[in-house]
């Protein structure tokens, strides 16, 4: 099951965001991803946590759907 096309899927530099997520990793295997939120309306482009911030809701779809994707490939 291919959820996303490549079209989706962006590459991005490395960035500090998730650097403990390196040390979970010496436990178990894993990834680390990020989906991406951003709303096209101009009157949202505020950072994180600043009042009149808001994202596409989609992305909380979109995320469901990879981590579906994800479960469903282990398990079969």
């Amino acid at each position: 099951m291919n959820t996303f096309s490549e079209e989706a899927v962006v590459e991005f530099s490395p960035s500090m965001g998730a650097e403990d997520f390196s040390y979970f990793l010496l436990e178990k295997p894993g990834t680390y991803f990020k989906i991406g939120a951003r709303n096209e309306n101009d009157n949202t482009h505020f950072p994180h946590h600043h009042p009149r911030f808001d994202f596409d809701e989609i992305a909380l779809i979109d995320t469901g759907k990879a981590f579906i994707a994800i479960v469903s490939k282990d398990m079969f």
